[in-house]
């Protein structure tokens, strides 16, 4: 299945979201990227007890989908291959790091667009 392209962005940084993309836009792209087959992706340890490469141990975290019908399958690493738990502990603060930001983020624009809507009304 093709994934549709997100609508062209205009070079002005400072302009709100709905100035970037129109409503409707915004509304198909989402309804366009959601594939119902694929219920929830989850991320999993990826171990080898003997890495092809180094021949030593290695742990990466990887992504797991969860197909509605069927069992797990493993997706993409997300993390380098890691050699001792000290380096695959670094990497899953790391990532622990992006999702704080990432929701960081996420509330300032949820809160922002209920302020907006409270203040139209």
């Amino acid at each position: 299945m093709s994934h549709p392209t997100r609508p062209a962005v205009q070079t002005k940084k400072s302009a709100p979201i709905n100035q970037k993309f129109g409503m409707q836009e915004i509304a198909n792209w989402r309804l366009s990227s959601y594939n119902p087959g694929m219920e929830t992706t989850s991320l999993d340890l990826v171990y080898l007890d003997r890495d092809p490469l180094t021949d030593l141990p290695s742990a990466s975290i990887c992504l797991k989908e969860r197909p509605a019908h069927g069992s797990a399958e493993a997706g993409g690493l997300i993390t380098r291959p890691c050699l001792n738990f000290v380096e695959l502990d670094a990497e899953i603060r790391r990532l622990h790091a992006e999702l704080e930001e990432i929701r960081a983020r996420a509330k300032k624009k949820f809160y922002r667009a209920e302020a907006m809507a409270v203040g139209a009304a």
